[in-house]
């Protein structure tokens, strides 16, 4: 057994006494309790301060380095793998607007609430008028918008998952949804300690912050709390593991050789923009007797000492444009002559990585960056960019139809058991699927 894992285990022992103790100490429901009572429980908020801060490596990152973030990404501590997938958005602008592209596309769609289907047609009504107002005020909303709502959503095809905290409200006799608050990725794990019955289970887990009660090795299951209380939605682009199903699995290679070719395309243009230089020194040898044409005989009728030498070398080490010196009659330095020109085949390289990441991310590469072609491939590119539109809405109007279930549920004074559970659906897309069968019955027949 190794020590890791013995420090692993006498953590995870503790840890539910120690949850206990902290939320006897503050006056805060414990997990076990916030099961059997109600909605009303505020559990992840507010965040701790440590969310602010996530771990950046820079030019630290190396392919070794990102295999052992992988490792232990698949061993459940997602934490350092979501720190790596945040910092490659904040630096690579192509990705942030193929992503964009993607979420503002679902966020300017129009959503409205259809009535369920079921036996009870008055109540049924009922219930699509009570989510309705729900949808209205959230849209209405200055904070916590229904546009934010949106985007975590649709961002969860990044990430692998969304996880955001419902927030109920007592109105009289109705439980009231009120508003959603966001989770941040890096606060959930899917690391379990041995032997438990469920291992894949998705965790609230702030290892960094020893003040709160999600800390520990594996921090506190969701299952814990109340079912109604946050809302997970997991998408599944890849389709491989819990734990890596998300897009930036697929692009975390691209992102990498995107950021060395990078990284070399920046010294080549430094090599170019200051081209090498070679210092030369009255030595008694044949290039001091022939000079470079065209360059004057600068070198002396005497050798070079160790001194000017010295200096002619710490003046070629320190070549820059703000370089001030002065050298013996001795000593000279020349630009290197290049007899061809150098392609930047780097540069080559990012187009190439773009176009991937265009075309894992949206499914075409000539969306935002028009490339020259044929009229009818950009039309394709165009049409096929809006399956994944279609896609994401379709994902979106699910999750929040489970919500205005777990809603009308919650509130049985008002809705008889058995009612019909209203369903989000979007005008726009089924406007858009209307016009794309129109068209294939309006094509001529091969």
């Amino acid at each position: 057994m190794s020590l890791l894992t013995r420090i692993v285990d006498a953590a995870g022992a503790g840890i539910g006494a120690a949850f206990d103790a902290w939320t006897g100490a503050t006056g805060t429901t414990s997990a076990a309790s916030v099961s059997t009572t109600s909605h009303l429980h505020v559990i992840a908020q507010p965040a701790p301060p440590t969310e602010r801060d996530p771990a950046v490596l820079g030019n630290r990152l190396t392919p070794a380095l990102l295999a052992a973030l992988i490792a232990q990404r698949n061993q459940g501590w997602m934490q350092p793998w979501i720190d790596l997938g945040g910092e490659f958005l904040q630096k690579n602008p192509h990705l942030v607007s193929q992503l964009a592209i993607r979420r503002e596309s679902v966020v300017e769609t129009r959503f409205e609430v259809r009535v369920g289907r079921g036996p009870s047609s008055l109540a049924a009504s009922k219930a699509a008028e009570a989510c309705d107002a729900v949808l209205r005020a959230w849209q209405s909303r200055p904070t916590h918008a229904w546009s934010d709502l949106v985007a975590h959503l649709t961002s969860a095809v990044w990430w692998q998952r969304s996880v955001h905290e419902v927030m109920w409200a007592r109105d009289g006799r109705e439980l009231r949804l009120d508003h959603l608050v966001a989770v941040h990725p890096r606060r959930l794990s899917l690391a379990a300690p041995p032997g438990e019955s469920d291992a894949t289970a998705l965790r609230l887990h702030d290892p960094d912050d020893p003040e709160s009660p999600f800390s520990g090795p594996y921090g506190v299951p969701l299952s814990r709390f109340h079912a109604d209380k946050f809302l997970v939605h997991t998408a599944s682009p890849l389709g491989l593991q819990p734990t890596c199903d998300g897009l930036f699995a697929a692009a975390v290679w691209y992102l990498l050789m995107y950021e060395w070719s990078w990284r070399d395309l920046m010294a080549l243009i430094e090599l170019l923009g200051r081209p090498a230089h070679i210092g030369y020194y009255a030595a008694g040898g044949a290039r001091a007797a022939h000079p470079t044409p065209g360059v004057a005989k600068l070198d002396g009728v005497r050798m070079a000492t160790d001194a000017e030498v010295d200096k002619l070398r710490r003046v070629v080490m320190g070549i820059s444009g703000s370089l001030r010196d002065v050298l013996a009659d001795t000593t000279r330095v020349e630009p290197l002559r290049y007899d061809h020109d150098v392609t930047p085949l780097q540069r080559e390289t990012l187009e190439h990585l773009e176009r991937l990441l265009s075309k894992l991310v949206n499914g075409a590469d000539s969306i935002s960056d028009l490339r020259p072609g044929a009229r009818a491939a950009q039309e394709v590119m165009y049409a096929q960019s809006f399956t994944f539109w279609r896609s994401d809405v379709r994902r979106v109007c699910s999750v929040i139809s489970q919500l205005f279930a777990r809603y009308v549920a919650a509130n049985p004074a008002l809705f008889p058991a058995n009612t019909p559970a209203p369903r989000l659906w979007s005008p726009d897309v089924e406007a858009a699927r209307s016009t794309t069968a129109k068209d294939s019955n309006d094509a001529p027949n091969a």
